[in-house]
């Protein structure tokens, strides 16, 4: 299992940051779960992730996880989805 450690943001403004575990080891998405069900829980689980490393990372640390996470799915953006 992978493990990393990185540096958590500073308190700011009398909020205390005290970071965060964050454990992927779910089982994989049911297969029964329908396509409008696997919208929900894929909805779900990316609004707290991305809750989560908002209130925890630093500010630099965050804005280059987003430029990475772009550039990885660059070519998503580049197709015509027939629009």
């Amino acid at each position: 299992m992978d493990q990393i450690v990185i540096c958590k943001a500073r308190s700011t403004g009398g909020h205390a940051v005290y970071g965060c575990e964050i454990i992927i080891g779910a089982d994989v998405v049911p297969e029964k779960l329908s396509l409008d069900g696997c919208r929900r829980l894929f909805e779900s689980e990316a609004a707290v992730l991305e809750s989560t490393l908002y209130r925890n990372l630093p500010g630099g640390t965050y804005e280059r996880l987003l430029a990475h996470m772009i550039m990885r799915q660059a070519s998503l953006l580049t197709v015509s989805l027939g629009t």
